[in-house]
């Protein structure tokens, strides 16, 4: 019987192909967008990590007590101690990003990789495809120096040589030896954000980590865990309380009473910058599919009007009610599946775009693809909308008086008309709901662009340069290069200003550390705050347009036999001189190379930047000469007076001719400011085109509802009409309808936005989650387009010929 009953689902399908084409292709939009969605969800966070025993894998973050509600990475110094806890770790590694100039074989390049010990690739489960990891006589400090290839830089700059092992490459100056080659599956390391500079890239070489146990200033270091079998994190962090108070008493100076240990599950960690982003999206697509649902319901409703006098004879010939919703199912089934089938073509299609779309804030922790997992997703989203746009229409079509059916009656019934309405002003409120929601992001985009980032960025290109360790291996030899390279690029006819900088604006601090202010107790937890530093040549500030507040900039005579001297920025001095000037103040730098503290004297005052991005909080900033300190890695920023592409060519060219062997990457700041802003421009343009398809599918649901009334009342508007009815009021007669539902829908629609955009409140920025001018636009356009949606069928209603409706009717 079911085999027949198929059959005959099939048969009554395939008599209105045009009906079936619509109603699939709306499911086939929902079930699509949902399908590729969740595809991204399944690779990031439901899918583990391939790593082994990935559940007992932690970072290990600290907490000091000056910091309470900020994670910091450990120090060099810290994660020797670290690692000795036996007890709560099983194994541990270490990491930090590292860029590295690679010279001698073709032109000079430079590299993105990473610092990490020896024991990460074990911990991780990675075995080299040629060669071999890091020795633990590697890895300590002042061990020979050895390099690991990642495959791709592999094949790219060494042609697949397998006899690359053992071969002496020179990195910054450098010789180090290769050791091995990374395999293709390399996936190191996980999108965690380290003080904005470690973040999920593909590194293309690791070097030894060599941690210095008497460096614990600085907190740089990424500490990677495998929690011991048998404990959770909490009872880890509990067993490594005893090394917490250890290290309070052995290094106060760097470690306060107080200091927690943080154990973060690495999956959890690596997803947490995209889960809520991801979740958001789920939730929206989720609508989509609703309102797709809503409209397909609406459609059937309308069809099962036509098929009245169909059903009324089956259930009169004696096939029960329950077999006869049975069979409207079925049909409602076919209409899912062949959406579904669409709907993954879609997905499969999108996953590209949408993972461009995407970008860095979705992790890659697997291949984004149309697997068994996302089949089963589709299959699952045909069931449940088969339930969601199939019974209630199937349920309704059975019931009322089917005499009057049968008798040729036209369908009747305030219920049906009802339902229908009901289901046109649910696709209202829920589209109301997303509109709103991209309504939301795009002022947050807006409100971010419009952020002061303190600097002009405008016609001023930022050329960063990795300077030979060994050609520039004293503070002298560095110098006389920046002297050089800065009077020839300010000598071109392009250049009007130019200056140099450890980091440029936007681009992060040059690290973090803690400071002190001379004659003030530093034991206070007030005064040891960790603060942003940077390295900068005279007229930086000029270059980039930092209006200096106080005091004065760096001059020609602050060099490494002078005073060691500081600009402070404008948010470090409000915070730690409140209602006094901190010019004269002494300050430490701790940049002595003999681990002695050295007092820096406070000479100006600058405006604050938007150093770490645009939605970063102003920690405070000092800036340091740049000739009182040895870099090997610094940008030059130059203002050019008109074509930047050709300033950049001139001033490669000059710089080419101090020093050949330079890797030189060149980048305008206006890209800077465009990748501040471009982690939520993604979310945004994809919440824009969720909220333009459920604008769409409401105002083609009310279309139409209004269509199909209009057809329904045919006789009733054609005696209106002869009887002399003014067609302008046969149109608001119908237009007020739906006006009534829009406004229903609306309502409800801004309730619920109301109460959902809370959940926004996290992404949002400059603004809030009940922004007045948001919902105001929203519900303008929301009845702007259900009015053109209603319009047109009340216009085609007044425009009907009296005598051809009665004739029709």
């Amino acid at each position: 019987m079911l085999i027949r009953e198929i059959r005959w689902a099939f048969r009554s399908c395939r008599k209105t192909p045009g009906f079936v084409a619509l109603a699939s292709g709306i499911l086939a939009l929902g079930i699509g967008a949902n399908t590729a969605v969740f595809s991204i969800v399944q690779a990031t966070l439901l899918r583990a990590l391939p790593y082994p025993q990935p559940e007992q894998l932690a970072l290990l973050w600290e907490r000091h007590p000056q910091l309470p509600d900020r994670l910091l990475p450990v120090t060099q110094g810290n994660y020797l101690d670290w690692r000795e806890s036996g007890d709560a770790i099983e194994q541990s590694a270490a990491l930090r990003s590292r860029s590295m100039v690679l010279s001698g074989a073709g032109d000079a390049q430079r590299l993105e990789g990473l610092r990490a010990s020896a024991s990460l690739l074990e911990m991780i489960g990675i075995t080299p495809m040629l060669g071999r990891g890091f020795s633990p006589e590697e890895d300590r400090p002042g061990g020979p120096e050895a390099v690991l290839l990642s495959h791709g830089l592999w094949q790219r700059r060494f042609g697949s040589d397998e006899a690359i092992v053992g071969r002496s490459l020179r990195l910054d100056g450098r010789p180090h030896t290769v050791v091995g080659v990374l395999p293709p599956e390399f996936l190191f390391p996980p999108p965690v954000e380290m003080l904005g500079n470690l973040r999920q890239f593909d590194p293309q070489f690791l070097v030894p980590l060599q941690a210095d146990p008497s460096q614990r200033r600085f907190h740089n270091i990424l500490m990677l865990v495998r929690i011991r079998q048998g404990l959770d994190p909490r009872q880890a962090e509990a067993r490594l309380a005893a090394t917490a108070l250890r290290l309070a008493q052995d290094h106060p100076d760097w470690n306060s009473p107080g200091l927690e240990a943080v154990l973060a599950p690495l999956h959890r960690q690596a997803t947490a910058g995209s889960r809520s982003t991801l979740l958001l999206a789920m939730a929206a697509v989720g609508l989509i599919l609703l309102i797709a649902c809503v409209n397909v319901a609406n459609l059937i409703l309308a069809r099962s009007a036509a098929r009245r006098r169909e059903i009324a004879v089956r259930l009169a010939l004696g096939a029960g009610r329950w077999r006869v919703t049975r069979q409207l199912l079925l049909e409602s089934s076919f209409l899912a599946l062949a959406g579904s089938a669409a709907g993954v073509v879609i997905a499969a299609a999108s996953l590209k775009p949408l993972a461009s779309l995407a970008g860095q804030r979705v992790p890659r922790l697997g291949p984004i693809e149309v697997d068994g997992t996302v089949l089963l997703f589709a299959l699952g989203a045909a069931l449940a909308t088969t339930l969601l746009f199939g019974l209630l229409p199937a349920l309704q079509a059975c019931a009322g008086n089917w005499g009057h059916a049968l008798r040729g009656g036209r369908e009747g019934g305030h219920m049906r008309q009802g339902l229908r309405k009901s289901l046109a002003a649910v696709q209202i409120a829920l589209a109301t709901v997303l509109l709103i929601g991209a309504g939301l992001l795009v002022r947050s985009l807006f409100s971010l662009q419009t952020v002061d980032p303190g600097f002009e960025a405008r016609n001023v290109q930022a050329f960063e340069i990795h300077l030979d360790a060994n050609r520039y291996a004293d503070l002298r030899a560095v110098n006389d290069f920046v002297d050089r390279g800065l009077a020839e690029v300010r000598s071109l006819p392009q250049v009007l200003k130019a200056a140099a900088v450890s980091r440029v604006p936007l681009s992060g601090a040059d690290g973090l550390g803690t400071f002190d202010v001379q004659g003030r107790p530093s034991s206070t937890g007030d005064e040891r705050r960790l603060v942003g530093y940077l390295f900068a040549s005279p007229q930086y500030f000029q270059t980039m347009e930092i209006p200096l507040l106080q005091g004065r900039s760096f001059d020609a005579g602050d060099r490494v036999d002078g005073l060691a001297v500081a600009i402070v920025d404008q948010a470090l001095a409000e915070r730690f001189w409140p209602g006094r000037s901190p010019i004269g103040s002494m300050i430490s730098s701790g940049l002595d190379s003999q681990g002695e503290t050295v007092w820096a004297r406070v000479v100006g005052v600058a405006a604050s930047v938007r150093q770490e991005g645009l939605e970063a909080d102003l920690r405070g900033t000092i800036y340091y000469p740049l000739s009182q300190h040895r870099l090997q890695r610094l940008q030059l920023a130059v203002l050019s007076s008109g074509d930047t592409s050709q300033a950049a060519s001139a001033v490669r060219q000059r710089l080419r001719q101090l020093d050949r062997d330079l890797a030189i990457e060149v980048r305008t700041m206006e890209s800077y400011l465009r990748e501040a802003s471009a982690g939520r421009r993604s979310p945004t343009l994809l919440a824009t085109i969720l909220a333009a398809m459920a604008l769409i599918l409401a105002a083609a649901g009310l279309y139409g509802l209004m269509s199909f009334l209009v057809a329904q009342r045919t006789r009733e508007i054609g005696i209106r009409v002869a009887l002399g009815a003014d067609r302008r009021k046969v149109t608001r007669l119908i237009a007020s309808e739906a006006a009534r539902l829009a406004a229903i829908g609306l309502a409800a629609g801004l309730l619920g936005a109301w109460v959902l955009s809370r959940s926004l409140s996290g992404v949002l920025f400059g603004i809030d989650h009940s922004d007045p001018a948001t919902y105001a636009a929203s519900g303008i356009v929301l009845a702007a387009v259900s009015f053109l949606a209603a319009w047109l069928p009340a216009r085609k209603a007044a425009r009907l010929d009296p005598l051809q409706a009665l004739r029709n009717s």
